[in-house]
């Protein structure tokens, strides 16, 4: 399954049109991915900069930016800003 979603990672857009998550694609690559709230097919947006599943994710307020706090064991809190991610399907 595309996008399967990793533990709490997730947000809604400001608008309410998507739920944007923390997933993995069927090989195990960690991935930022969004899917419309009246649902469909999760359409991935870029890398996620860490495999763990512990933390949080919120978006900014004009939906520009999104922001990681994670926790790893061996590293502790991290936080990371992933911005300018456009689904693969509209860069072509």
């Amino acid at each position: 399954m595309i996008g399967a979603m990793k533990g709490g990672q997730f947000d809604v857009t400001p608008d309410g049109n998507w739920i944007y998550f923390h997933g993995a694609d069927p090989y195990g690559k960690n991935g930022l991915f969004r899917v419309a709230t009246g649902g469909g097919t999760p359409e991935r947006l870029g890398d996620f900069p860490v495999q763990s599943i512990s933390g949080t994710m919120k978006i900014s307020p004009d939906a520009r930016k999104v922001i990681a706090s994670v926790f790893d064991s061996s590293n502790g809190f991290e936080t990371w800003s992933l911005e300018n991610f456009v689904p693969a399907e509209a860069k072509r």
